[in-house]
């Protein structure tokens, strides 16, 4: 059966008899995800969430789409669990407890040290229209800042930067907010944090307004199925492309291997970024993907 009859006969069969077929891999997800959550977690709640996301799958898929039901319900399933995951606190009672003693040491140890340290917990610099969101959970300042605006903290000069990508906090609210990358500017150095970005021609832009950017930070994963992914993430390919776009001086990739949320395997991003980096005759040095806990100074 070829790719297009084996998408046509999907077409044809109900949503409920779809979501049937398909429950088994519910689980297989949710028993997956187990493996790398604390214990606190339910997997009757990941599954529910699950089918939820398998049902809006079931509903929403077209075989003009170029991939198979399978592949575009794994990924609505996925963001189903992960959206439970954030809305719901799993975290057990000893914690919350050690999570306080940490905090008050934080605040003895943040009184000693410099203004803009101290001030790193208390203000959120957040795209426009989410400063609401953030209020509601508690923060104590919260600055919203449009696209190519900027404000200060201490000696750093914070700009919000525009990125190919959508905002969504609710089932309803979808683009009623910006979103955004930044760019960290000190008096002698600067840094770009590209944010969740597919490769667009802003990146040149963003390049010709701050030249000299000492590192980028951009992604490098979430890429397959092209066809689902492109609008919203890059590949390696893609964040080379924008390295050099950007004129920046180190790359730091990021946005990978930390969830299975697409089909490439965990590790091909920094795999193909290598060979990437090779065929494009970039030096090792200015290619840096990091290890777990490692760190570098610029």
């Amino acid at each position: 059966m070829s790719v297009a009859t084996e998408y046509l006969e999907v077409s044809r069969i109900p949503a409920d008899e779809l979501v049937r077929i398909h429950a088994p891999l519910v689980r297989r997800i949710a028993y997956h995800l187990m493996g790398r959550l604390p214990a606190s977690v339910d997997v009757g709640d990941l599954i529910q969430a699950g089918m939820i996301g398998l049902l809006e799958a079931a509903r929403n898929f077209s075989p003009t789409r170029a991939a198979s039901f399978e592949t575009y319900a794994g990924i609505r399933i996925r963001g189903a669990m992960l959206d439970e995951l954030r809305k719901t606190d799993w975290t057990p009672r000893s914690v919350h407890r050690k999570v306080r003693e940490v905090a008050e040491v934080t605040r003895q140890i943040e009184s000693k040290l410099p203004l803009i340290v101290r001030y790193r917990q208390r203000i959120r610099f957040v795209p426009a229209g989410l400063g609401p969101f953030f209020t509601r959970r508690g923060a104590d300042k919260v600055i919203e800042l449009e696209w190519w605006a900027h404000t200060q903290l201490g000696g750093l000069t914070i700009h919000f930067v525009p990125s190919q990508h959508w905002s969504q906090r609710g089932p309803a609210d979808k683009n009623e907010t910006l979103w955004g990358g930044f760019v960290l500017e000190a008096a002698s150095s600067s840094v770009y944090f590209a944010g969740d970005t597919a490769y667009f021609e802003g990146f040149g832009e963003i390049g010709r307004r701050f030249p000299g950017i000492a590192a980028a930070l951009l992604p490098i994963g979430a890429y397959d199925p092209e066809w689902f992914m492109r609008v919203q993430h890059m590949n390696p390919e893609d964040a080379v492309k924008a390295f050099q776009s950007l004129g920046a001086r180190l790359l730091c990739a990021m946005h990978w291997g930390t969830f299975k949320l697409t089909d490439e395997p965990l590790d091909e991003p920094p795999r193909l970024l290598e060979e990437i980096r090779r065929r494009e005759q970039i030096p090792a040095e200015r290619v840096w993907v990091a290890g777990i806990g490692e760190s570098r100074r610029l």
